[in-house]
């Protein structure tokens, strides 16, 4: 094999990273291969033969060697889930091309722009939920002194979270961090975002269940879509506890059906994290199935299962069990899954049996809405 020019060295040593693992091919004016180093075996490439098109081998080279200028392609895919930076330098009469390993770059870049989006859906709920919970504080200032105090107590406390996520936030946006600083903020963010989430849909249900409220705003609802999102939202737990989270959805569902959107994702989130809290190993799934005006969902999982004695209570609020699952006083999502499900003129029941795991499942009135004019639909149902 043929040694490679000083001046390619140089450039070679100047784009150099510990991670990287260089191959290059060196090919003459006609485009045919003429020798080649490092390690073309990483890139798939044990069957290089000189003298014949380099095009054969690299098909993505078409039309590059003729520029007379060094061009770089990036995060090119070589194949073998593999990625590479492809330099390709003219010099004297003949092309250099040159390949970086960036597999674990581009795995890297990946997962963090997924850490993004799961972020950006949590901190889209917490909005919604945030402008939710202003909006019944003023309904509720005039009632009860000790509503009025519980509600202001609880402001008080989300403030530490929110300033805490807008902070990291903030740092975020701080190109000049250490890779390894971006990760721990985003993760500091997501775990507050996660603790204000539960926090504020907890003591918000929990306030409308003792006035009696919960009005009902139904609306056109793709619950394929939710039932995708609420996939996200979970990923990061369902990962960090090695389950499998599995959704279902009946082929032949409607794809818009009238519910009141931000209740029925309050059942699925309350059911799931009930689930994901007391299964430790297997699976959490969700069915979802509709026929004649009626969505039925199940929320099944592995988990240690619920006594016959405690499943009679399950669904009362402030319920305690000493056995399989322990309830707390701010932990109310399956009494409240109860009370929503009512309100939406449906059912929740559970079937469970000690070491079997638990199934919750369900329905609610859900009229299909016409694909031609969603809107004016609802506006007759309405009428």
């Amino acid at each position: 094999m043929a040694t490679i020019p000083l001046s390619i060295a140089k450039y070679v040593r100047s784009m150099w990273k510990a991670e990287m693992i260089m191959t290059y091919l060196h090919i003459d004016k006609h485009g045919n291969l003429v020798n080649w180093g490092g390690d073309p075996q990483h890139y798939g490439l044990d069957k290089l033969t000189m003298g014949k098109a380099a095009t054969e081998h690299l098909g993505f080279l078409e039309g590059l060697l003729e520029f007379p200028h060094t061009q770089v392609l990036q995060f090119v895919n070589v194949g073998g889930g593999r990625s590479a930076h492809i330099h390709v330098v003219p010099l004297d009469n003949s092309t250099y091309v040159l390949m970086f390993d960036a597999t674990a770059e581009h795995d890297r870049l990946q997962k963090m722009q997924q850490q993004f989006n799961e972020l950006s859906i949590l901190s889209y709920r917490q909005s919604q939920l945030l402008q939710e919970l202003e909006k019944a504080y003023q309904q509720l200032a005039e009632e009860k002194r000790q509503i009025e105090h519980f509600f202001a107590t609880l402001l008080h406390e989300l403030r530490i979270p929110l300033h805490l996520i807008t902070n990291g936030t903030k740092l975020l946006d701080e190109t000049q961090l250490a890779e390894t600083h971006k990760a721990n903020y985003l993760e500091s963010v997501k775990n507050n975002a996660n603790y204000l989430l539960s926090l504020i849909n907890n003591a918000h249900d929990q306030a409308k269940l003792k006035v009696g409220k919960g009005e009902l705003q139904p609306s056109a609802c793709d619950v394929k879509q939710l039932l995708a999102n609420l996939k996200l939202l979970f990923f990061p737990t369902t990962q960090e506890k090695g389950l499998i989270f599995e959704t279902n959805v009946q082929a032949s569902i409607p794809t818009w059906l009238m519910i009141d959107e931000l209740r029925f994702r309050q059942v699925l989130i309350n059911l799931v994290y009930n689930a994901l809290k007391f299964t430790e190993q297997g699976f959490v799934r969700v069915t979802l199935s509709w026929q004649t005006d009626r969505l039925e969902f199940a929320v099944a999982d592995s988990s240690p299962g619920i006594s016959p004695e405690t499943q009679q209570k399950i669904f009362t609020a402030c319920h305690h069990d000493s056995t399989a699952h322990t309830f707390s006083g701010a932990d109310l999502g399956l009494a409240i899954s109860h009370h929503l499900v009512s309100l939406m003129e449906g059912e929740l029941t559970i079937e469970s049996s000690l070491g079997k795991g638990s199934i919750f499942k369900g329905f609610i009135q859900a009229p299909l809405i016409l694909p031609t004019n969603p809107k004016k639909t609802i506006e007759l149902m309405i009428e």
